[in-house]
């Protein structure tokens, strides 16, 4: 499986890839999880990553290619806040020092 975005473009699954992340991001926006604002001096920012996973079915056959997009806590400063709800869907609200790229 790739670790990056860039691996998973220039693989022989390439069109795959493309589709699941694509599908990915249409969910993200659509279920609200985040919303675009600027980026303010201080603030520290959260990364995020690609997370890809092929769902086979009982006998092995490739039914699904699948990229999750997530937010990388490590990078979170201990002096600010932020927090994961689920409502209905994970939406992520960050405290006044951190911003998700």
């Amino acid at each position: 499986l790739p670790g990056t975005i860039q691996e998973a473009y220039a693989g022989p699954d390439a069109d795959h890839w493309k589709s699941a992340v694509e599908e990915e991001l249409l969910n993200l926006n659509s279920n609200h999880v985040y919303k675009t604002v600027p980026i303010l001096e201080g603030v520290t920012l959260i990364t995020s990553k690609p997370i890809f996973h092929i769902k086979h079915d009982h006998i092995r056959n490739v039914e699904h290619y699948k990229v999750h997009i997530v937010a990388q806590g490590f990078t979170h400063s201990s002096s600010s806040s932020a927090l994961l709800l689920d409502n209905p869907g994970p939406q992520l609200i960050l405290g006044a020092h951190n911003v998700l790229v």
